[in-house]
């Protein structure tokens, strides 16, 4: 986890086909909109996130769902978001 956090609406044990809502979390409300880019580890066949997001002016978060696939086995991954202005990033482990 870095200078901010991912909270994942999600039990630990989702069954594919449902989404997962994530909240990105900044230390602090953003003066100007502020561009982030999303990335996993999981296989894009298991779980889908979008490439980029923003997190408007004035707020400290934003939340987007992911959307999972229906799988025979379990599967863990790790979601990556990076602030593009300064590198900084923040992760979450399903």
């Amino acid at each position: 986890v870095g200078p901010f956090s991912l909270a994942v609406a999600a039990s630990r044990h989702s069954f594919g086909g449902e989404p997962i809502a994530v909240t990105v979390v900044l230390g602090s409300a953003v003066a100007t909109a502020t561009p982030l880019t999303v990335s996993s580890t999981f296989d894009p066949a298991v779980l889908q996130v979008p490439s980029q997001l923003t997190v408007p002016a004035g707020q400290s978060e934003v939340t987007f769902n992911v959307s999972t696939l229906s799988v025979n086995d379990f599967v863990s991954g790790r979601i990556v978001v990076r602030r593009s202005d300064s590198g900084t990033e923040g992760a979450a482990s399903l």
